[in-house]
């Protein structure tokens, strides 16, 4: 038996078949587990990673769309305090337009000692406004008066009958403009008021302010800005490199229109390769091609009042990483259920295989005890036999002891019968028959005497329980 054991333990179950149906399930579940759970967490990781790389894209998009809603705040605080700066120099023109030395020297444009207060008196005023310039023309256009008189580059004796807030000003309508300085080589946004002498228009007065002051206090964000006219021209921005750069190509018309105007530097215009994605109605995702090639998240403002387009551009990584982030901490979330369903699937196949082969060994052992019990019926059936034929044996040799007594006891009855029968024939041949017929009933005892002895020896030497019968 304790070979049987030791067998049993050396060898793993068989799960090939199943001799037992209620543990089919357990052995197959095991068996799978052994083959397949590897395989099986494997491939829901390699899902994982699948769904995470397609999901990718769709979760970057919706990280950037929240970082567009993030950059409005400062684009709305950006465009009003541009906003505000231009509505503060707005009304300057006028105001200093009422100046009667204006007046006076447009009405006598030869008076030199008045031709030199009037330009000192722009050039402080410039000064404290903080104005690039401000310069007094005539009705046709040629600058007599200007605050940069000192100044290589400065406007006097110009002519600026072509630009449109001289004509639009020489109506009587105040007017802004946003134009390159073709003289001084500077970004400039002009104001531009009319000159009265009672209900006649004698000239019109300009102040210029540099854009690039607007553009300082933009710089050092998160975010970069850019400013674009209503062709998508972009003449304002933190990046210096954006300067002039269409957003889109700009029609024949558009450019002879901005050639006539002296408006931008014709020969600086270039397109800024762009292409975009929308992400929602205000925001995009957008490439800049280059070394290297940028990529952002664009949103605008349409400032209406102004005919232009404010934009504020932040870089697309912070979105990125903040999806590889996400995807990051789902996919190690997911990889530590792997891990318990694969510590659990692992002792779950443990459990199996140690019930399996507790069940097997069982199943060894209970064929090797009914095994064992027949060949214990069987030894102790040989056993009874030899038992028997040794009881039978003890008889037959206790009978053949017997047999000396044995004879004793026939011979004495037969001799007594001989006796008899010779006293009962002599007793017949004296007719004394009374005598004759005891003896003859002395014989007949004789007679059952012996017959019982016979019997006795024979249920004797018969064994135990064996039947008699005739033989055939």
């Amino acid at each position: 038996m304790r070979l049987m054991l030791r067998h049993a333990d050396d060898h793993r179950p068989d799960i090939s078949h199943c001799a037992y149906p209620e543990l089919c399930p357990i052995l197959m579940f095991m068996k799978l587990s052994r083959r397949r759970i590897f395989g099986l967490v494997a491939a829901l990781a390699a899902l994982t990673a699948l769904v995470g790389a397609l999901s990718f894209p769709a979760l970057e998009r919706h990280y950037m769309r929240q970082q567009a809603e993030r950059d409005a705040v400062p684009l709305n605080l950006a465009a009003e305090g541009l906003r505000a700066a231009l509505e503060r120099y707005a009304p300057l023109p006028a105001l200093i337009a009422e100046r009667a030395t204006l007046t006076a020297l447009l009405n006598d444009p030869g008076n030199a000692q008045l031709i030199a207060a009037v330009n000192e008196d722009l050039r402080q005023t410039a000064a404290t406004v903080k104005a690039s310039d401000v310069y007094l023309m005539d009705i046709s256009g040629r600058t007599i008066a200007a605050a940069s008189y000192r100044e290589p580059g400065s406007y006097l004796g110009r002519n600026f009958s072509y630009q449109s807030y001289f004509t639009q000003a020489l109506n009587g309508d105040l007017s802004s403009f946003s134009v390159y300085g073709t003289t001084t080589g500077e970004r400039g946004y002009f104001y531009a008021a009319p000159v009265e002498d009672g209900e006649r228009i004698v000239g019109v007065l300009a102040i210029k302010f540099n854009i690039a002051a607007f553009e300082s206090i933009w710089r050092g964000a998160d975010s970069e800005f850019m400013v674009a006219d209503r062709n998508d021209f972009v003449f304002m921005s933190s990046r210096p490199d954006w300067h002039f750069r269409a957003v889109r190509p700009l029609s024949a018309a558009t450019l002879r229109l901005i050639a006539q105007n002296l408006q931008y530097p014709i020969d600086r215009i270039e397109l800024l390769p762009m292409t975009s994605t929308p992400l929602n109605a205000d925001a995009q995702q957008i490439y800049i091609e280059g070394e290297p090639r940028e990529s952002y998240v664009l949103t605008s403002l349409r400032l209406n009042d102004l005919d232009w387009t404010m934009s504020a551009l932040s870089p697309r990584r912070p979105a990125t990483l903040n999806a590889l982030n996400t995807l990051l901490i789902a996919g190690l979330t997911v990889l530590l259920l792997l891990a318990a369903l694969l510590a659990y699937l692992l002792k779950q196949a443990r459990q199996a295989e140690a019930f399996a082969r507790e069940q097997d060994a069982n199943r060894r052992l209970e064929a090797a005890v009914a095994e064992r019990t027949a060949e214990l019926q069987t030894a102790l059936g040989d056993l009874k036999q030899t038992q028997t034929d040794l009881i039978q044996a003890g008889k037959l040799s206790a009978l053949g002891q017997m047999s000396a007594a044995l004879s004793h006891e026939f011979n004495q009855p037969l001799a007594a019968v001989k006796s008899y029968a010779d006293n009962a024939t002599a007793f017949l041949e004296r007719d004394r028959l009374p005598e004759a017929q005891d003896n003859i009933a002395r014989i007949s005892k004789m007679a059952d005497r012996m017959a019982t002895i016979s019997a006795h020896l024979r249920n004797f030497a018969r064994r135990p329980q064996q039947a008699t019968g005739p033989l055939l």
